[in-house]
């Protein structure tokens, strides 16, 4: 459901940066990419969600349900909400990382996200 997105996407990116590397399974890995690992342990130690048991009731009317797509030339991105009254909750969430071995351009990668689900 894309409730763990933000630390996936961070494990997603670092092994797409060592594939591009073209490290061989028994080679140690660089200071560098040592020290990267690290920061972003660090940065996702004290990740913590509260995940909502229900996200409307059932004969509520005015449900709206809202899609937002974006992208970076590091990841693509969708999410889902559903709103009720000015109050919104997270149905799911989608990352995607864009081919390492293509050109891409922000606004192809934008349209890439909006279909991901497709």
């Amino acid at each position: 459901m894309g409730w763990l997105t933000p630390l996936t996407l961070k494990e997603e990116q670092f092994f797409q940066h060592l594939w591009t590397q073209q490290y061989d399974w028994d080679t140690l890995l660089s200071e560098k990419d040592v020290e990267k690992r690290k920061q972003d342990q660090s940065e996702t130690r004290n990740f913590s969600i509260d995940i909502p048991r229900k996200t409307a009731e059932k004969k509520t009317r005015g449900h709206h349900l809202v899609i937002f797509a974006d992208a970076s030339t590091t990841a693509m991105y969708m999410v889902a909400y559903l709103t009720l009254k000015g109050d919104s909750n997270l149905l799911m969430a989608e990352s995607k990382l864009p081919k390492v071995d293509a050109e891409h351009t922000v606004p192809k990668l934008e349209m890439n996200a909006v279909w991901q689900q497709g």
